[in-house]
């Protein structure tokens, strides 16, 4: 599995590809779990628009991503 990799498409969405799961999630703060540790998407109405195995997408309004 390679490291994951992550699109940023303006303040609305956000792509991570390469994801190993959904930690925690809420219409604020969703944090998913990958090989590189945990990504953290912090934002306003945050939804979780589609999930593969690989691939995730989250739509909202976004204001900060990070790493833990």
């Amino acid at each position: 599995m390679s490291i994951p990799s992550i699109r940023l498409y303006g303040n609305r969405k956000v792509q991570v590809i390469t994801h190993k799961g959904i930690c925690s999630c809420s219409d604020r703060h969703i944090e998913i779990f990958s090989i590189a540790g945990i990504i953290c998407v912090c934002g306003k109405n945050l939804e979780i628009m589609e999930i593969t195995d690989e691939y995730l997408c989250i739509k909202g309004t976004i204001e900060g991503i990070s790493y833990k």
